[in-house]
């Protein structure tokens, strides 16, 4: 009979040993994720979303947000005080769909429920591409940071589109005012877009896949059906995270969850 060699025992022996350790260790230390197996949208909570509004969010620079139809931003937003809020939870599941496996192309959109007066809306393809890049908050674009990691959120955009950026003479990145206003007003019209997305961006019924942690990552809309390779890639990420999370604080995996984020809902070209 052919013996294992030191080697393999002492693999042996350190796996034997380490998975002795995990056992003793609370079941509670690994992160519970909130969305493990793919979620049920029905046709009536794509029916809710399409009756939720875009609604100009006034802090720092100002952004666009959901809100549910038949409530105001203030009743809404009294919601997120109530630890088990079907409202919420609703709201989650169907942004992180929407976010991961609707689509939405260019064209002109009328809506069925006016914003600020207007009937319809044209979406360019610049419009497309900045809403690709916004970054959300919940049920909300960061009022702060919509686009990118500047606070000057042009500059963001303008890399977004192409635009050529230089240094001022005091090493400050600049677009130069046209483009300033350009940017500006693209960012106003970003709350137009986004209605258009409520009420057209295509989706149906079915199960589908959504982030563990829902929302908490940082989640932008893709605008194109994620991609098989790329969920799988984010499972397999996340699997590695809940395995470090035996022994990991929730501090040190704070960045390979935001990794796994980018990854799962960023868009090429």
């Amino acid at each position: 009979m052919t013996t294992p060699t030191l080697a393999r025992l002492t693999r042996r022996s350190l796996l034997g040993a380490g998975l002795a350790c995990l056992a003793l260790r609370p079941a509670s230390a690994a992160p519970e994720w909130r969305h493990i197996d793919p979620v049920a949208i029905t046709a009536e909570d794509i029916a809710w979303f399409r009756a939720c509004r875009a609604v100009w969010i006034d802090c720092e620079s100002g952004a666009p947000g959901i809100v549910p139809g038949d409530m105001t931003l203030e009743d809404y937003a009294a919601e997120f005080d109530k630890p088990r809020s079907t409202i919420i939870a609703r709201m989650e599941r169907l942004v992180c769909t929407f976010f991961l496996h609707a689509r939405f192309t260019p064209g002109t959109y009328a809506f069925r429920q006016p914003v600020e007066g207007g009937a319809s809306f044209t979406v360019t393809p610049n419009h497309i591409r900045l809403l690709q890049t916004t970054n959300w908050r919940g049920n909300m674009i960061d009022c702060k940071r919509p686009y990118g990691d500047y606070v000057h959120f042009e500059i963001d955009m303008a890399r977004a589109l192409g635009l050529p950026v230089f240094l001022s003479p005091e090493g400050y990145d600049e677009i130069g005012p046209e483009n300033e206003a350009r940017m500006d007003a693209l960012h106003g019209e970003m709350l137009f877009v986004l209605q258009a997305y409520l009420e057209h961006a295509e989706m149906r019924p079915g199960d589908w896949f959504i982030p563990y942690d829902g929302w908490e990552g940082i989640v932008m809309p893709r605008c194109a059906p994620v991609g098989a390779d790329q969920v799988a890639r984010y499972k397999a990420a996340m699997a590695a995270i809940t395995f470090r999370g035996m022994w990991e604080t929730p501090y040190d995996l704070v960045v390979p969850r935001i990794h796994a984020s980018v990854a799962l809902f960023a868009v090429k070209g």
